[in-house]
């Protein structure tokens, strides 16, 4: 059915007139608004044997690395398609759908590729090409001079330094942090930069960004180096140079229905600021009230900048403005609460004490006494040396326990005598040699975690113990996402299946950093810190350390 049809029926159920004409304008405007989805001006290598290349020569895991540039080109909030070898191979007759194509971590392509892009440079195409901290092959050597480059070293910055590009009417200013991998170019004839590289004091050291005809090369590879919104601004700068006005075509378009939907979304956020700040000049507040008006000002204010860009389809901006004033109106909702006076008396019961109580009967005689004290909240240890202190479907239950709830009725009893109870977790240290024997366990077991798990994602030091030297527990890498799941699994699990008070995070940090104690020797970590840093872990001294 179309919207046309499904409108005339819709008419025939709607018999006052009012909204018979409400009902007649909203679909006129439904089928007025384009689609929310057009096909996108910009096309995306990624190539396989760019990705072998890439692997080959140790510069990082491509598929990673690859989804970090990802995430800079999305944060400049433009649409675009991927495009394979395949792609490449069918030449114009798929290249030709683009205004605009980027090569990122450019190393290597295939010989058809190169001649594809070639063509479709050509015929007017536009390219924009990034570095990948690497030296390219012959292939991306001719990629690389499309753009007007020559490749010569690789340069590792040890102090701070700016992409500074002079354009009008406002120059951008950029800072790259001490480690920032860039290349060092040679200019081809006809060649000309368009941003450049400072140092502390303003001198410039290096061409930043360079163009040729209608082909621009990014010395840095953007998502792996810098700040992500850094990078956004800076690849849309290059966009917007060689297609004016394609970042705006390109945008994630906002449809009519998603409008509607997001300006209802914002009427109650302002009515409800509005509503919570006319309670809170009665009420006693942590900030001045002053600041809390202006918050909401600011909302107001970019509410109306979301309407008015969308009514001109300058979806950018309104995207821009919607995210704005819903962190606004956050902002001054929360600093609109009314202070409430907190004392807590506190207690932290920990494996020991739970284990020595042995029986639902026992705990809460405890609590009787904790309460005696005058005590109103307990930190429950609730899991320790990798074991829960409650049947868990993530890991096995300490083995003194197995039988019974302790955390079920730890909440239970709390509760009943008016008690907070707060979950207290160990994050990343998740086993414990000195916890082994009282369990009957070896003193080398590395606890219920990493035994079901891949040892790949345990901390490693430098002669590949888990155990830092001196101390006495086993460790989650903090670097690896898969690593930081873990403890956000066990939480969702605890707290979708307990009525705690609130999480007490615990060992949510690295091993203490003693001298002679450096952890994060495992293979995952040494390759992220190589790649992010450009520094060999095997030849650190006082200086990189």
């Amino acid at each position: 059915m179309t919207a046309r049809e499904v409108a005339k029926h819709a008419l025939k159920l709607v018999a006052h007139p009012l909204l018979r004409c409400l009902l007649i304008l909203s679909v006129f405007l439904l089928l007025q608004a384009p689609p929310a989805l057009a096909a996108s001006p910009i096309g995306v290598i990624k190539s396989a044997r760019n990705a072998q290349s890439y692997q080959d020569l140790h510069l990082g895991t491509f598929d990673d690395d690859y989804l970090q540039f990802r995430h800079a080109l999305e944060n400049a909030n433009v649409r675009f398609d991927e495009l394979s070898d395949a792609d490449l191979a069918a030449g114009g007759s798929k290249l030709s759908t683009y205004k605009l194509i980027i090569m990122p971590l450019s190393v290597d392509l295939t010989a058809e590729g190169v001649s594809a892009i070639t063509e479709f440079v050509r015929g007017g195409g536009k390219l924009v090409v990034t570095d990948a901290n690497g030296m390219p092959q012959p292939n991306g050597i001719a990629i690389d001079g499309l753009a007007g480059v020559s490749v010569s070293k690789q340069n590792n910055l040890s102090d701070k330094q700016k992409v500074e590009w002079p354009r009008t009417p406002f120059a951008v200013s950029e800072e790259f942090a001490i480690g920032t991998v860039r290349s060092d170019v040679t200019l081809t004839e006809g060649a000309q930069q368009l941003a450049k590289w400072t140092d502390s004091t303003g001198r410039e050291v290096a061409p930043a960004i360079v163009r040729k005809g209608g082909c621009v090369f990014i010395t840095w590879a953007p998502g792996l180096q810098g700040e992500i919104t850094a990078n956004s601004n800076l690849i849309s700068l290059a966009l917007e140079e060689l297609v004016p006005g394609i970042t705006q075509t390109a945008a994630v378009q906002i449809s009519y229905a998603d409008y509607q939907s997001i300006s209802q979304e914002l009427e109650y956020l302002t009515k409800r600021t509005e509503e919570t700040i006319k309670t809170a000049k009665q009420a006693e507040l942590a900030v001045p009230f002053k600041l809390i008006q202006q918050f909401y000002d600011s909302g107001v204010s970019h509410v109306n900048a979301f309407k008015e860009a969308y009514s001109q389809r300058k979806f950018f901006e309104a995207d821009s403005h919607l995210s704005q004033a819903r962190q606004d109106f956050s902002m001054s909702f929360a600093q609109a609460m009314p202070v409430r006076p907190v004392e807590a008396r506190s207690v932290w019961l920990d494996r020991g004490t739970i284990v020595s109580m042995r029986s639902p009967t026992a705990l809460a005689q405890l609590f009787d006494k904790l309460k005696t004290c005058g005590i109103n909240v307990v930190y429950f240890e609730t899991n320790n040396a990798g074991f829960a202190m409650y049947p868990s479907k993530l890991v096995a239950q300490n083995p003194a326990m197995v039988g019974w709830d302790p955390l079920a009725v730890a909440v239970k009893e709390a509760h009943k005598r008016g008690m907070e109870l707060h979950s207290w977790v160990w994050i990343f240290a998740v086993g414990n040699t000195r916890h082994n024997p009282i369990i009957g366990k070896d003193a080398e077991y590395p606890g219920p975690v990493l035994s079901n798990r891949d040892f790949n994602q345990a901390l490693a030091y430098r002669d590949g113990q888990l155990v830092p030297p001196r101390q006495t527990e086993f460790w989650l890498d903090p670097a690896l996402p898969e690593a930081r799941q873990y403890p956000k699994d066990l939480i969702m699990e605890i707290v979708s299946n307990y009525k705690v008070d609130g999480v007490q995070l615990d060992y949510i940090r690295y091993p203490f950093n003693n001298k002679g104690t450096e952890m994060g020797y495992d293979w995952q970590g040494r390759q992220r810190f190589e790649q992010e840093t450009g520094l060999s872990l095997d030849h650190l001294d006082d200086n990189t350390r």
